[in-house]
């Protein structure tokens, strides 16, 4: 398997076939150690539980900031559907 350069990623970006950063998963899966994921290999993974508060927040175009193991903040916004514009 060849390792993906710098400038794989950016063809990748202007090609606009960049691999999606957002899945819809069954469930959790194992993202710890080096294991095999839908994005590649991962080294730690955790469960967010999201409140009807927080959903209805993002909803309303706030957005929601997560802290994933109080080193790195990932922040979610809800896109906009049709029926919101």
């Amino acid at each position: 398997m060849r390792s993906v350069g710098a400038n794989d990623k950016q063809h990748r970006r202007s090609m606009n076939t960049t691999p999606p950063n957002v899945l819809i998963v069954p469930e959790a899966f194992d993202a710890s150690d080096g294991a095999k994921t839908p994005f590649g290999q991962r080294w730690g993974g955790e469960v967010i539980h999201l409140s009807a508060d927080h959903l209805a927040a993002s909803r309303a175009g706030q957005t929601l900031a997560v802290d994933v193991r109080s080193e790195y903040v990932v922040f979610l916004k809800a896109e906009k559907s049709e029926s919101d514009i």
